[in-house]
């Protein structure tokens, strides 16, 4: 789990650093914030899924153990879920209001 939240912190950091002076609205934080939301979902969904499945298959850890990494798997799916509303909105609405 540490390693997961590890991979996106950097990006999420350097997002309120945009904010923080006034460089968010700028090509910079256009490339971050796709950043974020592509490393959110490889590291949640592609690395996370792994670990959760391996949790999953193996005798050797307790089911507290299992069902705390199924719990933060599923609120990683809620997290995911608000930071796609959020792209869309953004990013794709946005484009779609420009071409017209």
């Amino acid at each position: 789990v540490s390693t997961q939240s590890t991979g996106t912190n950097p990006v999420l950091q350097f997002r309120w650093f945009l904010r923080e002076h006034n460089q968010y609205h700028t090509i910079v934080g256009v490339i971050n914030d796709y950043l974020f939301v592509f490393s959110f979902a490889f590291w949640r969904f592609g690395i996370g899924s792994y670990f959760l499945y391996q949790s999953m298959i193996t005798d050797k850890i307790d089911w507290v153990v299992r069902f705390g990494g199924l719990s933060l798997y599923l609120i990683s799916v809620v997290f995911m879920y608000s930071i796609g509303k959020f792209f869309v909105r953004k990013y794709i609405l946005k484009m779609k209001k420009k071409k017209e």
